[in-house]
């Protein structure tokens, strides 16, 4: 089946497109069509990509090329094979025996919570394959070159190895009323420009992969291939974003979001969802960079999207996206723009309802590069709600190992600049102060005793003279003076607790699991303070299924990252989940 013309089971109105030629963004010009939208952001000038020099220095040495048994830069076939439609189609198979899913079991019709009445849609049966037809690349011995050395390794051939889907509920169970069924992928890409101007970092890389004509072919068709309801992205550059990630996905109906960082570098954040699936409500752009505040000094950025099933019955969920700053030194820095992300999480997730004017909370996900190891502080912050931070110092809160090195710095108290108004649970101290005043006139309905009893507790919670500072009044009752923590449930779609097990990025200085992909569950505590009395949740989500990542030994023996089939130096991950 054609995947530009996928066919859904429901009678949403299709999405009016403009057929794009792949091998016409597949070109290093600018793509520009006057039946788009035009941005109004202006990317930068990309400095001019010395191809020879980068190679070079990528292969480790100083003297030009590789041998000739390997591939050579300059080689005719270096441009021409990756941009071909038989390229392509190659690699469109190749994906889909890696995301091998078994033909066995496989729910029928519709209704199905393993879905199968389109075949581009994602099944989650393991071991199912989703093509009769798979055709195995060839292995080529130089995947990943020695430095300085003749000897050309032998590693695994990448596309040997398969993803399978883990599952959390039996085969075939069907979809019960009012259940909407979704995927989310989150990706860093790798910015082509972080690439070039990092070289040491992919030594040994045969320089055909780090290409980005070749990169952004396989990166695409990757993305294709999992066919995710919601897309989130990290290190897209801006001009890649408007020239080619856009309209490409858009062919395949997907809206999309776009936040570049504050500073020089020309990358940024991307969301991307569905539009026969999810509509959007709002959304807010995060730049944690501000200019009075030394703490935050850095160009990193976020996105919240506030978006509304578009089949059955309306419903809400809050989808965030982020890529935290690297320097494992500056734990401090992460922490405090964490803060910020939670704090618009907390304020776009509450919405109100029309009719009854009833405050509700909708579900999260949260997800992106959060550049901090699963058992970190910095981690476990997310995942438990709080966080201890007392004589942990800065080069820890990530957990990265770079960090121990050097002199010892410590966190400041608040962690979270006051400027922000931000308190120490992560929420915007003028948000609080609305939910209080919509409390105060609030004209509550007859209830029952214990009802009532109830009530009062949780309005002693919130009341207090207007002379008292918001923080006072919250922390009064424990000594948070180091302690920070977040109003939210989350669970994580992958494990936690075994360090090194599963990583999401291998290349020459890491191999670890960086990536996440946290949601809120079910039971999820929340304080919600003054929103028209107490804040009723709206919906569950459940996970259902996760894309199984690879071991870092699995990692390593296909050659690191990048390759001939994965072209990022990270690995995707993708849930799927139930909201119901």
């Amino acid at each position: 089946m054609n995947m530009q013309q996928q066919q859904r089971s429901d009678d949403s109105m299709p999405i009016p497109r403009r057929p794009i030629s792949l091998l016409s963004l597949l070109s290093p010009t600018r793509f520009n069509s006057p039946s788009l939208p035009q941005s109004s952001i202006t990317p930068g000038p990309q400095s001019a990509f010395n191809f020879k020099q980068f190679a070079s220095a990528a292969l480790g040495g100083s003297s030009g090329f590789p041998p000739p048994h390997r591939l050579h830069p300059q080689d005719s076939r270096f441009h021409g094979v990756p941009v071909t439609e038989n390229y392509m189609a190659n690699m469109k198979r190749t994906f889909e025996q890696i995301f091998t899913l078994d033909d066995v079991e496989r729910g029928k019709g519709k209704g199905k919570r393993i879905r199968q009445d389109d075949k581009e849609k994602r099944p989650l049966l393991e071991n199912e394959s989703r093509s009769s037809s798979a055709t195995n690349s060839s292995v080529r011995s130089w995947d990943r070159v020695e430095v300085q050395s003749d000897n050309v390794p032998t590693f695994k051939d990448p596309s040997s190895f398969r993803r399978r889907w883990n599952l959390r509920v039996p085969r075939g169970t069907p979809l019960k009323p009012g259940e909407f069924q979704f995927t989310v992928l989150s990706y860093n890409i790798l910015a082509q420009g972080l690439l070039v101007d990092n070289p040491y970092l992919y030594k040994g890389v045969n320089p055909l992969y780090l290409d980005w004509n070749y990169r952004k072919a396989n990166l695409l068709q990757e993305i294709v291939s999992l066919n995710a309801d919601i897309v989130c992205l990290q290190e897209v550059e801006g001009e890649h974003f408007h020239s080619f990630f856009q309209p490409m996905l858009a062919n395949h109906g997907y809206a999309a979001i776009f936040k570049q960082r504050t500073g020089k570098k020309n990358d940024g954040c991307a969301i991307f969802f569905k539009a026969d699936s999810f509509q959007l409500v709002t959304s807010k752009c995060v730049s944690y960079y501000r200019q009075n505040i030394p703490l935050l000094d850095r160009d990193n950025v976020g996105i919240v999207a506030l978006l509304k099933t578009a089949r059955g019955p309306k419903q809400h969920l809050c989808v965030a996206t982020t890529h935290l700053l690297f320097n494992p030194k500056r734990g401090d820095i992460k922490l405090a723009q964490l803060g910020m992300l939670l704090a618009e999480i907390d304020q776009l997730s509450h919405y109100k309802t029309r009719r009854s004017g009833d405050c509700i909370q909708c579900p999260v996900i949260l997800c992106g590069d959060m550049n901090s190891l699963p058992r970190s502080p910095l981690s476990r912050l997310i995942h438990e709600g709080s966080l201890d931070f007392k004589d942990i110092p800065s080069g820890e809160i990530s957990g990265q190992k770079e960090g121990r090195k050097g002199g010892v710095r410590f966190l400041q108290r608040p962690p979270i600049p006051a400027a922000l108004r931000i308190t120490r649970d992560c929420q915007y101290l003028s948000v609080l102060e609305d939910r209080r005043d919509k409390l105060k006139q609030q004209k509550p309905p007859k209830k029952k005793e214990n009802e009532r009893k109830e009530d009062q507790n949780f309005r002693e919670t919130i009341q207090h003279d207007d002379d008292t500072p918001w923080e006072e009044v919250q922390d009064k009752s424990r000594d948070a003076a180091c302690t920070v923590r977040h109003p939210f449930s989350f669970s994580s779609v992958y494990s936690l607790e075994e360090d090194g097990k599963e990583v999401t990025s291998n290349h020459s200085r890491t191999n670890c699991m960086v990536d996440y992909i946290f949601y809120t569950k079910s039971d999820s505590r929340l304080d919600t303070r003054g929103c028209e009395g107490r804040t009723k949740m709206e919906g569950k989500l459940d996970l259902i299924a996760s894309l199984q990542l690879f071991t870092d030994e699995e990692a390593t023996s296909m050659g690191g990252l990048p390759n001939k089939i994965w072209s990022s130096d990270h690995f995707a991950l993708m849930g799927s989940f139930i909201l119901r």
